[in-house]
């Protein structure tokens, strides 16, 4: 083995409604890991992923965008006000 990393640590953070239906706090993936990977080792579905918007470390980014061990995940769930 090289020492290339088998896994990484995530701390997810649903939002909103997401809170009731997804795991939210330190989750570990098979590396390498993407946010689509993370969004479906919380739970998430692949409904989802039309209307949902993750940030990663505090940035939007898409369901592709690599990640790294520590990394913290956020899902927001579509916003509807009046």
């Amino acid at each position: 083995m090289s020492g290339t990393a088998t896994s990484v640590s995530v701390r997810v953070l649903p939002f909103g409604v997401l809170h009731e239906h997804l795991f939210s706090g330190d989750l570990r993936c098979a590396a390498p890991a993407t946010v689509r990977d993370v969004w479906r080792a919380a739970g998430g579905d692949a409904a989802g992923l039309a209307a949902v918007r993750a940030a990663r470390n505090h940035d939007m980014c898409s369901w592709d965008t690599a990640v790294a061990d520590g990394d913290e995940v956020a899902f927001m769930p579509p916003v509807s006000g009046g």
